[in-house]
């Protein structure tokens, strides 16, 4: 849509009048809309190049068609001339010189006059100054801010006091203010139809069976149905309607076939089954069963000897409960043999259900005989004449080869088995040395098994009164068993105390306590022999009470003199190691010197932030040339001086009592200030290490500073450098 504004006559409209013009199309609307606007005097186009729209506020939008005065423009005649008495137009020359054509409907009757507005150019009380455009021009004219074009009355349509764009102003079901709803029509005016109607998705009843009995509003080409939640499907066996045809679970996919089973024994006829969900009565999920009218045949039952297939496995009496293995016994003897043999449920003639005899010919030989002594496997046990024979002799254990047996472990045998003897003599088959015929020795054992120990010897024992196990030499018995009280050893040294024994520790009670003939030895406190008097000893002395001229402190490296001790100070003063720690004037001493960094060699240091290699060292005497490099070569050589004076250490120039101030920029007699009384004013210089145009610290100074030669000195420069080493950050 384009407006056709043209130059004035003709009056505005009156103030509060609303127009009204029916056939407006929603595309005419839309445009209108987006082009009117709140732009102040003189304004112009937005960002998206269409004019504003003035909102009216909601008591405008209440306001009834029926309330406002219709301004009826009728039909336009080009040849015609206009008519300009109720305020219409076809050109801006229709009316009056201060007001312009304003042509919102070009082809639908023309336009009407409003005066123009700007920035000189106010709008009368009761109007405002709109903004409108016809696509290339912006043109200002004074409307009632109330002025909508709405021609089906509900508040949507073109102007500045309408609500918003109607995008069908012939129907008042129908704007953006509208609710969507089910009918084919795009009632909130967003350009979609049918776009989430208000009843869409709640509940309903479909009337159909089953799942598809629940189901939910849908809209359907301008149409609301109920449509299933769940749709019909493939009937299961879930006791739910699935196929929606008012029958459960008939025809189940998933249905199971069951077979008759007449003779309960849980396995069915497969000749006689069904399809269903669940199991109906006589009926099971197995249809192996052979013979449905017997109950104990069927494909779990063990199989019998009664001539039928118990277990339908398609063979009878096979593996049968009853069947046996029947062994040919040709001696009579009731045993058979186990390479001669049938299996049958029924004995069966010169047959037995026995097997194991060893000779089949011989009625005497089978596993029932016992054993003799004759040369033959009687009891068909795989050996001849073993142990156990009934008439085998008794044979006992020689466990220690001694040739007496153990009458507690014997054995029979038709010949002796090896390991064993005839006898039962031995006492203690575990001692070699114990047996009938051994000499007795005093040990309170039997050594020759006559029932008697130690008969005809004795031993002396020693007589331990205190109790601690050592014996007095002096007081003996004579006896083969350790009486009570007594000792196999001697050797104590006072039987009256368990105090003193041998082999006990030697403590500080004036006794021998280990009995080696000397009391208190070796044990007591360190003590040191202190000459001097300065509590510190040399020599060591251990006793159990401190002897006179001793002390319990030790580490003195000079006891003939009180003034050196571990305990001392070092000084420098002396010549000798004062606090007895091996190293004689070491820097710790307390009259050591602070030595400082003399760089430029004029005999006066300062303090430095550099600390390897130290700038500040203590010592008795001036410490050596220090030398800066690598390895074998020397880029610098630094001396040290006993003084921190220099307030730069970086020029002999600089120095206490280095003598009158000259123009040098350096402050020679280092009283604070350089070049003082030679120049006024000074001059501030901006150290800029980084050459970025910004600093970092300033100097004043007669002459360009020395320091820092490589950086720039600038009169003037931008306050302040956060990394005045990175030209990128300030």
């Amino acid at each position: 849509m384009s407006f056709a504004i043209r130059r004035p006559p003709a009056p505005p409209l009156p103030s509060g009048a609303r127009w009204h013009r029916r056939g407006l199309t929603a595309a005419v609307m839309a445009a209108l809309v987006s082009g009117c606007g709140d732009s102040p005097p003189g304004g112009g186009d937005d960002a998206g190049g269409r004019p504003d729209i003035r909102p009216i506020d909601d008591a405008a939008a209440e306001i009834a068609p029926a309330d406002v005065a219709p301004l009826d423009v009728g039909e336009v005649d080009d040849d015609a001339e206009p008519d300009t008495s109720d305020g219409s137009c076809e050109i801006s020359d229709d009316c009056p010189a201060s007001e312009l054509c304003v042509d919102l409907v070009p082809g639908e009757g023309g336009g009407f006059c409003a005066e123009a507005c700007g920035t000189d150019m106010p709008c009368p009380d009761g109007l405002d100054c709109v903004t409108i455009t016809d696509g290339e021009t912006a043109y200002s004219v004074c409307l009632d801010p109330d002025f909508c074009v709405d021609a089906d009355g509900d508040g949507f349509g073109v102007g500045p006091g309408c609500r918003g764009a109607d995008c069908d102003d012939d129907n008042d079901t129908i704007s953006p203010g509208a609710t969507e709803t089910c009918n084919g029509t795009d009632d909130d005016c967003d350009g979609r139809v049918d776009d989430n109607p208000i009843e869409e998705g709640d509940d309903c009843a479909t009337g159909f069976p089953g799942v598809c009995a629940e189901g939910r509003l849908t809209c359907r080409a301008g149409l609301i149905d109920c449509v299933p939640r769940v749709p019909a499907s493939a009937e299961l066996c879930d006791d739910d309607d699935n196929d929606c045809d008012g029958d459960v679970d008939e025809e189940a996919t998933d249905a199971r076939t069951w077979f008759r089973d007449l003779d309960e024994d849980r396995y069915g006829d497969a000749g006689d089954a069904v399809t269903a969900c669940s199991a109906p009565a006589g009926y099971v999920a197995d249809g192996d069963d052979c013979d449905d009218g017997a109950r104990g045949t069927n494909p779990g039952a063990a199989e019998v000897c009664d001539g039928a297939d118990n277990d339908c496995n398609g063979e009878i009496d096979d593996g049968a409960g009853g069947m046996s293995l029947w062994y040919l016994d040709f001696d009579g003897d009731g045993w058979g043999t186990g390479d001669d043999s049938v299996i049958a449920c029924n004995p069966i003639p010169g047959r037995v259900a026995r097997a194991g005899d060893c000779d089949d010919r011989a009625f005497a030989v089978n596993p029932a005989v016992e054993e003799r002594c004759n040369g033959y496997d009687d009891n068909c046990a795989g050996g001849i004449d073993e142990m156990g024979a009934i008439d085998a002799p008794t044979w006992y254990r020689d466990f220690d080869g001694d040739t007496y047996g153990d009458a507690a472990a014997s054995t029979r045998a038709c010949a002796q088995p090896e390991g064993y003897v005839s006898n039962d003599l031995d006492c203690a088959d575990g001692e070699f040395g114990r047996h009938p015929g051994v000499p007795e020795i005093c040990d309170g054992t039997d050594q020759d098994c006559d029932r008697v120990a130690d008969e005809g010897v004795s031993t002396t024992y020693y007589r331990d009164a205190d109790g601690d196990t050592f014996g007095n030499a002096d007081v003996t018995i004579q006896a083969c068993a350790l009486p009570d009280g007594y000792r196999t050893n001697a050797g104590d040294c006072d039987d009256t105390t368990e105090l003193r024994r041998p082999g006990l520790a030697e403590t500080c009670d004036e006794l021998d306590n280990d009995c080696n003939g000397v009391a208190d030895d070796g044990v007591g406190t360190v003590f040191y022999v202190d000459n001097d008097g300065d509590t510190y000893g040399d020599a060591e002395v251990i006793a159990c009470t401190q002897p006179p001229g001793t002390v319990r402190r030790g580490g003195d490296c000079a006891d003939s003199n009180r003034d050196v001790n571990p305990g001392a100070p070092e000084r420098c003063s002396t010549a000798y190691d004062d606090n007895c720690d091996t190293v004689v004037n070491e820097s710790t001493a307390i009259d050591a010197t602070l030595w400082y960094w003399d760089t430029d060699e004029d005999g006066q240091g300062a303090e430095t932030p550099v600390v390897i290699p130290p700038f500040v060292v203590t010592s008795c005497t001036q410490p050596p040339d220090l030398c800066i490099g690598i390895g074998f070569i020397c880029f610098e050589t630094i001396r040290y001086a006993g003084n921190d004076n220099d307030c730069d250490d970086s020029t002999a120039r600089a120095r206490v009592g280095g003598g009158p101030e000259v123009l040098d920029g350096y402050d020679n007699d280092c009283n604070g200030t350089r070049d003082d009384g030679l120049c006024s004013p000074k001059t501030t210089y901006y150290r800029d290490r980084d050459h970025d145009g910004w600093y970092d610290g300033s100097i004043q100074a007669c002459t360009r500073p020395v320091e820092d030669p490589a950086a720039d000195w600038p009169t003037s420069a931008s306050c302040c450098d956060s990394d005045d080493d990175d030209a990128l950050t300030h």
